[in-house]
């Protein structure tokens, strides 16, 4: 592990030095959490913090992803932000939360099937060599809006379902990733197990 570590005191004065001081009850909630429940991170040897978004279907994929990078025979072990104080979320603000994890993690890894769940400011709290995308790729495909539409003739990009699903942000960010080895495509959940096999070997 290369950054701050997930020492139970160290994550709380981490989270305080983000928020300030807090009535003691939530800071004995808090304790109680980072006391009890951050071992299985602290002793791996590898972490991964898996984003994505978080409707039904989506958050399937994403969960999907997090158990296939944990292996504790491995010492790997993931986990999503909901993965931590599950049931009573005691941090009360999911920016700090999400700050104070994404620091620890030895890898980030994004689920990204399109720009919904505020993915571009967590990415913009990520060292981007510890970052990898799992880009789902629409394959160019396109909605066939009538050949003469307006929007067809005027907007190259328009019934694209990349340029629909992602904005142009997002999308040079990823380009970026591409070229430097940390993005990969999917298309089908066989294609997704693959890509998680990609992001183990580039990180093992």
């Amino acid at each position: 592990m290369s950054g701050p570590s997930f020492d139970g005191q160290e994550v709380l004065d981490d989270t305080l030095s983000f928020l300030g001081t807090l009535p003691p009850g939530q800071i004995a909630a808090m304790r109680d959490v980072v006391y009890g429940d951050l071992d299985r991170f602290a002793d791996a040897e590898r972490t991964y913090f898996v984003l994505g978004n978080y409707d039904e279907y989506e958050k399937e994929r994403v969960e999907s992803v997090r158990d296939a990078l944990t292996d504790r025979a491995a010492d790997r072990v993931a986990f999503t932000l909901e993965d931590v104080d599950p049931d009573v979320d005691v941090w009360r603000n999911f920016y700090v939360k999400f700050r104070v994890f994404a620091r620890r993690a030895d890898h980030v890894v994004l689920v990204a099937e399109d720009n919904d769940g505020g993915h571009e400011l967590e990415l913009g709290e990520v060292d981007h060599e510890r970052l990898y995308v799992l880009k789902r790729d629409y394959d160019g495909a396109s909605l066939d809006p009538p050949a003469d539409d307006e929007r067809s003739a005027a907007d190259p990009a328009f019934g694209d379902l990349d340029y629909e699903r992602f904005d142009a942000m997002m999308l040079t960010l990823f380009a970026h990733l591409d070229e430097e080895g940390r993005l990969f495509t999917w298309a089908s959940e066989g294609e997704l197990a693959s890509a998680v096999d990609r992001v183990i070997a580039a990180t093992a």
